[in-house]
């Protein structure tokens, strides 16, 4: 019956609806012993994602340069203006959001306008002319309100409360962001609610007010989830670490900044990964683990000069020069704070902190000549600095100024036009009677303006018919495009569902912890990297019906969806086998496993009769007699004694149809001693290519491996690991799924 219940979740997972999924599959993600293990995503080749944007950028410009219609050339241009040009390049988006707003003018496009006028002042904005970003985020709710649009006003309402949070003003920046939630909360609308919350987290965590920050972190990540968007909930990720980071919470603010990283990852939002990668090196900063540290930003370094992000490459580089310095590569952190400078020379904030570090640099080396310029340097940094931070209360005063001034100029327009209103029914008698002296001179005229106005009828007459043609085009586009954007929603959707239910059948870190770990001290790893988001390699265990514990590690045939499928099996056979029919000899487990595989794929269509399965190896524990029970189908279980490594042999057959599957599995006891390390692994780790020759790295390199880190804890196992790989891999498409399991005695 589980098994059943496995198939046929996974059946909607692939096949089913949006609505089906939701109904029968969400209640399984809720479960607090699933939720928990959604960690780790695999990061899309980012060279191509940028390619991917060029080419976008490049179509957009095209259609702008076309003979289209103003329509659909306008809303190229928004495109390009956000998200594409407001981040990299806000020079390039000022100059097309003009010609954008000449378009919508020009037309009357008024709705678009309204965009085109909240994505100009974001680039304003993100070029530090808060002035300017103001006067268009103005303009767009002026224009929202006289649409009678409320989602906009909303919108434009936050925007506006941004650009006085970006010019120190945390009281107005509050007021309008609260504004814009309560509107948004009145219409229900959760599509951009989540960014009212994050800013409001940020002007709290800067106020100190750190509860309330998290406060509103937290429903930034409640709200992306309601409207289903990745972008921002990954941001909200991201933001909740940053205030716990500053809480001192690092352990919390590590796993937040991990979920941000996965989420960003799979939402192709690079901009987010690269400023994630940032937050999770400064957390390894704040541990004091500058090895650490200098990894991930390098991860962010990576990105960052992909997709031409300047303030996240200095960033970047100042940090690694930071983490240079403190671990005596004084060399190297003087190259990277230089290099930092020269990336970002406007950045007085960035400058000022890499002069430190070049002060303390060129101390270490003895080099006292240039530790001096670099203080003054520093010095005269701090100088300009202080003079724009006096700049920008100036530029607060003028907008306040220029805001009472508005309020002024209201009331005076007002009156006005009643004292206008009163001069008009004084003059109303006298344009009466001048009315009657030429009313019989316009009957001549009316006559002449009716016999124009025929012609004029005329031509209006096929230019509107001619305009309904082409809006009618383009309604038929526009409504092509919105099926293909929710088909491929759909899809990404099913991918992500099949990720999740996986996740949820692997062994749970609570139970291995209950079962492996002695005295908080953590006795065990996990290396698990599918190569697509699901998987075939799996990992499970489960308490035997005699006390001991059985612990799994599997290579299912095949990898990716076909993978997925067998690993569901599998885990339904082991567990009917374990804890239905309470076995407890390995042997008799995989000779179960094996006949009910050969079973359900008995009928599979193909000429042979099915002969998938899977190579895998089965250890019990029993931690009383310090000895483990064990039998593996091709895959080699290793044990790591006083730095040495013992190959324990396997059965040359796997778990499914085969020449000897009439042949029982073998089960073997072997005696541990203290501080054993037991490795077991599939072949997706040694069969990777890689390396200066592109070729595999091979079990006699996992072996030297594993020896050389065998006295560190197992967690720096894992990260040698995790580093070995990814440097060994480099570039190249990861072939297989990887999985590598320590368990210390």
């Amino acid at each position: 019956m589980l098994a059943l219940y496995y198939v046929f979740g996974a059946y909607l997972l692939f096949f089913g609806s949006t609505s089906c999924k939701r109904l029968y599959l969400q209640p399984l993600f809720m479960h607090p012993s699933v939720k928990k293990y959604i960690l780790y995503f695999l990061l899309a080749p980012l060279s191509f994602s940028c390619f991917a944007q060029q080419k976008e950028i490049d179509s957009l410009k095209a259609i702008y340069n076309s003979n289209a219609h103003d329509s659909i050339r306008l809303n190229a241009l928004n495109a390009l203006i956000w998200p594409l040009y407001s981040n990299s390049r806000p020079d390039s988006g000022i100059k097309y959001g003009h010609i954008a707003v000449k378009i919508a003018e020009k037309n009357n496009y008024l709705t678009k306008l309204t965009v085109t006028y909240r994505r100009l002042a974001i680039c304003y904005t993100n070029i530090t002319d808060y002035k300017q970003g103001l006067f268009y985020h103005e303009k767009s709710l002026e224009l929202a309100r006289k649409l009678n649009n409320p989602k906009d006003i909303g919108i434009a309402l936050g925007n506006i409360g941004v650009v006085y949070q970006d010019i120190g003003d945390k009281t107005k920046a509050l007021d309008y962001n609260l504004q814009s939630i309560k509107l948004k909360e009145k219409l229900n609308d959760h599509s951009s609610i989540f960014n009212n919350y994050y800013n409001i987290g940020l002007i709290y965590k800067e106020m100190g007010e750190l509860d309330k920050a998290q406060e509103a972190m937290k429903n930034c990540i409640k709200y992306s989830k309601l409207s289903g968007n990745d972008n921002s909930l990954g941001v909200g990720y991201n933001g909740l670490g940053i205030v716990y980071k500053t809480k001192k919470q690092f352990d919390s603010a590590a796993y937040y900044y991990r979920l941000g990283i996965q989420t960003n990852t799979i939402s192709n939002n690079f901009y987010n990964v690269s400023e994630s990668y940032v937050n999770y090196g400064s957390y390894f900063i704040e541990l004091k683990q500058f090895d650490s540290a200098t990894f991930y930003l390098n991860k962010s370094l990576e990105i960052a000069k992909q997709i031409n992000l300047k303030g996240g490459i200095s960033n970047a580089l100042a940090n690694i020069a930071f983490c240079h310095v403190k671990t005596g590569q004084y060399k190297k952190g003087i190259d990277y704070a230089l290099e930092s400078i020269r990336t970002t020379p406007e950045d007085l904030g960035n400058k000022s902190y890499c002069y430190e570090i070049l002060t303390e640099a060129y101390q270490k080396t003895g080099d006292y000549k240039k530790a001096l310029e670099a203080t003054l340097a520093k010095k005269a940094t701090d100088d300009t600095l202080q003079k724009l931070n006096v700049s920008r209360d100036l530029i607060k005063l003028n907008l306040q100024f220029d805001f009472d001034k508005k309020l002024v100029a209201d009331s005076i327009k007002f009156a006005e036009h009643e004292k206008i209103s009163s001069a008009k029914v004084e003059t109303a008698n006298t344009k009466l009677k001048l009315e009657k002296a030429v009313r019989y001179a316009l009957l001549i005229g009316l006559f002449l303006l009716l016999i124009f106005s025929y012609f004029i009828f005329t031509r209006f007459k096929l230019i509107k018919k001619q305009n309904k043609i082409i809006d009618q085009q383009q309604k038929e586009t526009e409504q092509q495009r919105a099926l293909l954007e929710e088909k491929q929603k759909e899809i990404i959707d099913s991918i992500k569902y099949a990720n999740r239910i996986q996740r949820a059948l692997l062994a749970t870190d609570t139970l291995l912890a209950h079962n492996l770990n002695v005295n908080d001290r953590v006795n065990y790893f996990l290396f698990f990297k599918p190569k697509a988001i699901v998987s075939g390699d799996f990992y499970w265990a489960s308490k035997l019906s005699n006390g001991k514990f059985a612990f799994v590690t599997a290579d299912c045939t095949g990898h990716g969806v076909p993978g997925a499928f067998m690993s569901l099996l599998n885990i339904s056979f082991l567990n009917e086998a374990i804890n239905e029919r309470l076995l407890t000899d390995t042997g008799e487990i995989l000779d179960h496993v094996r006949k009910r595989v050969i079973e359900a794929l008995a009928e599979d269509g193909s000429s042979e009769g099915g002969k998938d399965g899977m190579d895998c190896n089965i250890v019990v524990y029993d931690f009383n007699t310090s000895t483990i029970e064990y039998s593996a189908a091709y895959n080699p279980i290793w044990i790591c004694r006083n730095s040495e490594i013992i190959e324990l042999n396997c059965d040359k057959m796997p778990v499914g149809k085969h020449d000897k599957d009439h042949v029982s599995f073998s089960k073997h006891v072997f005696q541990l001693k203290k501080d054993d390390i037991v490795y077991t692994f599939t072949d997706g780790y040694p069969d990777q290519f890689g390396g200066p020759k592109g070729k595999k790295f091979k079990y006699k390199q996992l072996h030297n491996l594993l020896l050389a880190n065998s006295k560190q804890t197992l967690i720096q196992q894992r990260e040698a690991l995790h580093k070995t790989f990814y440097d060994w891999k480099g570039n190249l498409e990861q072939i297989d799924d990887v999985c590598v399991i320590g368990v210390r005695i």
